[in-house]
């Protein structure tokens, strides 16, 4: 430190304490926003889920739907199924098997389409030839319920999201076009798919569905910003305790 002049070493020390003082207040920033997130997407995650027409009538912006739980009626049809991936398996708990999503249009009563995540599959057992249909004839009705999303929203041309029939990104305004579908939302949604019934019955099948409240998961988590606030923090300290202790040090210690 000999060689530092002393004025420039002051100001180097403060700089490196305002700015690991300032990732903290960043940490602390996006903690918040987070938790924001989060705060608005409980409410309509955890609710019970509301007949599509009803919540189409009571939002006058359609972008409002989004992550709201709704349930519709209509015919799914299985011959527009896309196939969305490729993607991890979901569930932490399974083995990190590579997948897809199936998206398929549900016809409803009005003739409008809703395109419906059903959830995820091992791509194996696809090329394996497994059904993965819940139903035992195209015509019969279903109720579906589940999360209205907005999918992947960014602008894509046709070209950039589909690899020799799968679709690489899940939106749902290139699949309405390219699927010829009448949208029963005027702005772009998918329901992701949690729950199918056949004539009051809960369908059973092999399909990994997606649970609502995995839109609760965001990472980092608020706790996670919340320590990482806390070590910017404790690093600013530290920097100042130490210059502190250096500068009072000849007063409590004489080097031999």
């Amino acid at each position: 430190m000999n060689g530092v002049p002393p004025v420039l070493l002051k100001v180097m020390v403060a700089a490196t304490m305002a700015g690991t003082g300032a990732l903290g207040m960043n940490q602390l920033q996006q903690r918040d926003a987070v938790q924001e997130i989060i705060n608005k997407r409980t409410p309509g995650i955890i609710s019970r889920p509301v007949p599509l027409a009803q919540a189409l009538a009571r939002e006058e912006n359609p972008e409002d739907l989004n992550l709201t739980r709704v349930k519709a009626v209509g015919i799914l049809d299985y011959a527009k199924t896309a196939q969305v991936g490729p993607v991890r398996c979901p569930d932490k708990s399974l083995p990190p098997t590579t997948g897809v999503y199936l998206v398929t249009p549900l016809v409803t009563r009005n003739n409008k389409h809703l395109l419906v995540n059903r959830g995820w599959v091992p791509s194996h057992r696809l090329e394996q030839g497994k059904d993965y249909t819940e139903t035992k004839s195209d015509a019969e009705e279903v109720l579906v319920e589940g999360l209205l999303t907005q999918g992947e929203r960014r602008w894509q041309a046709y070209e950039e999201v589909m690899h020799r029939g799968i679709w690489r990104a899940l939106n749902p305004f290139l699949m309405e076009q390219r699927l010829k579908l009448r949208p029963a939302i005027s702005t772009p949604m998918v329901l992701e798919l949690d729950r199918i019934k056949l004539k009051g019955q809960e369908a059973r099948t092999d399909i990994l569905r997606l649970q609502p409240a995995s839109h609760l998961k965001l990472k980092p988590t608020p706790d996670e910003h919340t320590l990482y606030a806390i070590t910017w923090f404790a690093l600013s300290a530290g920097l100042g305790a130490a210059t502190l202790l250096f500068r009072v040090r000849p007063k409590w210690f004489t080097p031999h």
